[in-house]
């Protein structure tokens, strides 16, 4: 995303043989160093280890779950008439009440009727805020750049292609 300027242009170094992004990969080797470490220091190891993959599950349901919301978008906006309704209504909309609970549960928030749910004590509770600001700073990002350079945010979808 550095090559595209949607994160600072330092990130865009490429390394010339194996095609990885040096930087971004040093830079996010620094970031988890940091925050497991200061976790692992503060908590102890197992209740950092526990924050980290609370932290994470609570991420990883909630991209699941818009994956299926923007598939559900997709196909409905396709131009080719290629909607199934099974395919592209049906089956999302079940991953989505499929992962509505196991969402709530990796948070701990109770829904009721949903007994398997216990709320989470401190300081795995601070995990769902904490996911919440990444989000709102990551939205907020977003915001900013489509605001800013609309033609950077639809560049996006092309960071995989090999090309520079």
């Amino acid at each position: 995303m550095g090559r595209i300027r949607a994160f600072p242009s330092f990130l865009a170094l490429v390394n010339a043989r194996h095609r990885s992004p040096v930087n971004a990969i040093v830079l996010a080797t620094v970031l988890t160093i940091a925050v497991t470490l200061g976790l692992g220091l503060y908590y102890g190891p197992t209740t950092a280890f526990s924050m980290v993959g609370t932290g994470l599950v609570i991420a990883l349901v909630a991209i699941y779950i818009v994956m299926n919301l923007s598939c559900i978008g997709f196909f409905v906006r396709s131009s080719d008439h290629s909607f199934s309704p099974v395919s592209h209504l049906l089956i999302p909309v079940l991953g989505i009440l499929a992962f509505i609970p196991a969402w709530c549960s990796g948070a701990g928030i109770k829904i009721p009727g949903a007994s398997f749910i216990t709320p989470l004590t401190p300081p795995l509770s601070y995990m769902g805020p904490a996911v919440a600001v990444w989000m709102v700073i990551g939205v907020g990002y977003l915001v900013y750049l489509y605001r800013r350079d609309p033609q950077r945010v639809v560049q996006v979808g092309s960071i995989y292609l090999d090309g520079d």
